[in-house]
């Protein structure tokens, strides 16, 4: 007996067969503009107007899962200063988007917004592979290149030549190469029970945003700071908002310098050196700004969109230092 997966594969063919009948079956080019993340509309009927509708002179019904997609050529791709605003939106482009499964009628449609987000398992079938068809609204025309079947795992290569907005969203993030933090604590060495320790980080925490543009679409991705946190060894842990980079200097007196990151280890043994793993967490915040936030509202501003992490892990020894008595 095949086996689930097996026996959705060979299904391929039919699904490819269903979803270009269905797309032949299509009236006409209207779209209901109904709110979505990252520029993605379902396809509903509508009368034309954009107003979400119907009854109109032009009236379609799009197959269930239809989105309709800002996307551009992948050739077009580019790291660029500043994001070209004045390209023209080229046509308009929809996907139909399915997981093959093994029982009839073989297509189970999703039409939100993650599903653009290919390659990644849906439902409850995550090993079935994934299948997207797009084409030209106006024309009816499939794109070069579709329809094609992912697996959860796929082949290097092959990628589609359309880059859509999450896509590029995904590429223009990983344009920032964040460093891991690099920890220092003071006093150099030895960590001190009941002397304060100063942690800082010294590698780079502040960084430029980054764009990129493919045809009309572009993305800008602004990194923000926001804290260390200090994870002691001993179960303790500590969040550093401010002074997260000051270290301490010897040669200046103790009235002269000051930090809000320090941390004091309690007493371990008289005399005990306890070998401790020190972590250091950097976070920041990725705040996103794209030509549909733009096409929506002119006035539009970067939303944060997650959260990017780094950490090291130093080993120090902390010392009880044995009181001598006379």
């Amino acid at each position: 007996m095949r086996s689930r997966a097996s026996r959705a594969l060979v299904a391929t063919a039919a699904i490819v067969a269903a979803v270009i009948a269905a797309v032949g079956a299509f009236a006409g080019p209207a779209l209901a503009e109904h709110g979505g993340a990252h520029g993605i509309n379902t396809g509903e009927g509508d009368d034309g107007n954009g107003d979400g509708g119907g009854g109109g002179e032009v009236e379609v019904t799009f197959p269930t899962g239809t989105v309709e997609v800002s996307a551009g050529y992948r050739s077009e791709l580019g790291v660029v200063s500043e994001p070209d605003r004045s390209v023209e939106a080229g046509p308009r482009i929809g996907c139909y988007y399915f997981i093959v499964v093994d029982v009839p009628p073989y297509i189970a449609t999703f039409g939100y917004a993650e599903a653009l987000a290919l390659y990644e398992a849906q439902g409850d079938a995550p090993l079935a592979p994934v299948g997207i068809f797009c084409f030209f609204i106006e024309s009816q025309a499939a794109v070069g290149g579709y329809p094609r079947i992912w697996t959860p795992n796929p082949p290097p290569g092959g990628e589609p030549p359309l880059i859509d907005l999450i896509e590029l969203e995904t590429f223009t993030r990983d344009q920032i190469v964040f460093d891991a933090p690099a920890p220092e604590l003071s006093p150099v060495g030895d960590q001190v029970v009941g002397v304060a320790s100063w942690l800082a980080v010294t590698s780079q925490l502040d960084y430029d945003s980054v764009s990129a543009q493919a045809g009309p679409i572009w993305v800008t991705a602004t990194p923000v700071f926001e804290h260390i946190r200090w994870e002691m060894g001993n179960g303790d842990e500590l969040l550093c908002i401010d002074d997260v980079d000051v270290v301490w200097n010897p040669a200046l007196g103790e009235d002269d310098q000051t930090s809000d990151c320090t941390y004091v280890y309690e007493s371990n043994g008289e005399g005990s050196i306890v070998e401790t793993n020190v972590t250091a967490t950097a976070t920041w915040t990725v705040y996103v700004l794209t030509s549909d936030d733009v096409a929506a509202n002119p006035a539009a501003v970067a939303q944060p969109r997650g959260t990017i992490t780094q950490a090291t892990t130093v080993v120090t020894n902390v010392r009880e230092l044995q009181a001598v008595i006379d």
